[in-house]
């Protein structure tokens, strides 16, 4: 959450936001001028509280982007936190009852694959690293959202345009992903509890363990497909838009 403070994005951000409502200006004007050529012409025209309706929305979520990632991303962090609080998933846990000294008496008995277990170490170590590089870069993601939400918004102007819905779900995907890993890594670090169990058990344990990494890698792709295809993030929009034009009229009414 810190990058958000950083004077760099904080300016970045209000800049966004001066160019978004120049942007909706010129598009809400493009909408008036159709609107009177077709007026003039005697064609239909849409209904005026239609448009009204979807330049509050703009207007709304363009002053509130600052706002909707941050709640949003500190959803996610509380649903992390949570997840840290779940039992096991550590050595020496209720469930393993193991200790580290046990687990390296596991490790000695597969002395007879000396070459597959160092590969195997040297491969988690390279995921654990990757899952920590996607921490940093989902930092630098945020950052970004923030300042293109505010363009994203002008695109609710037209009702067919799916721009604000994608940036909505890559929003949603971002903030969950922190919570889907630290599941998988705390799943990962529980199977390796089998290894106090004997040889055979150490190596599937181990083999799990770095299968359970490598889907943690992918979640954030897969939190991507699985709110796009479930139609879950278009339905969170709406509510997103709402919530906008909520937070906007109480900071009105303070004023």
């Amino acid at each position: 959450m810190k990058i958000l403070e950083m004077d760099i994005v904080v300016d970045a951000i209000i800049y966004a936001q001066g160019l978004g409502i120049t942007l909706l200006t010129v598009v809400v004007g493009k909408e008036m001028l159709f609107r009177y050529i077709l007026q003039d012409s005697g064609d239909e025209v849409a209904d005026p509280a239609k448009i009204i309706i979807r330049i509050a929305k703009s207007v709304a979520i363009i002053m509130s982007v600052p706002w909707i990632v941050t709640t949003i991303y500190k959803f996610g962090t509380t649903l992390a936190i949570d997840v840290a609080k779940l039992e096991g998933g550590g050595f020496g846990s209720p469930a393993g009852k193991g200790s580290l000294k046990d687990m390296l008496k596991a490790f000695s008995a597969l002395q007879y694959l000396p070459l597959f277990i160092l590969i195997m170490v040297v491969s988690i170590v390279i995921l654990m690293f990757i899952i920590v590089i996607q921490a940093s870069i989902r930092a630098a993601e945020l950052a970004f959202l923030a300042v293109a939400g505010c363009f994203m918004a002008v695109s609710l102007m037209n009702p067919n345009s799916e721009m604000y819905s994608s940036w909505w779900r890559q929003l949603l995907a971002l903030s969950l992903a922190q919570a889907s890993q630290l599941l998988l890594i705390k799943i990962g670090f529980e199977s390796l509890q089998t290894m106090f169990k004997g040889p055979e058990q150490a190596l599937l344990g181990f083999c799990l363990f770095f299968g359970v990494l490598i889907v943690a890698i992918k979640v954030p792709t897969i939190l991507k497909e699985h709110i796009h295809s479930t139609g879950t993030g278009k339905m969170s929009s709406s509510s997103g838009q709402q919530f906008s034009m909520m937070a906007v009229s109480r900071m009105v009414m303070k004023k």
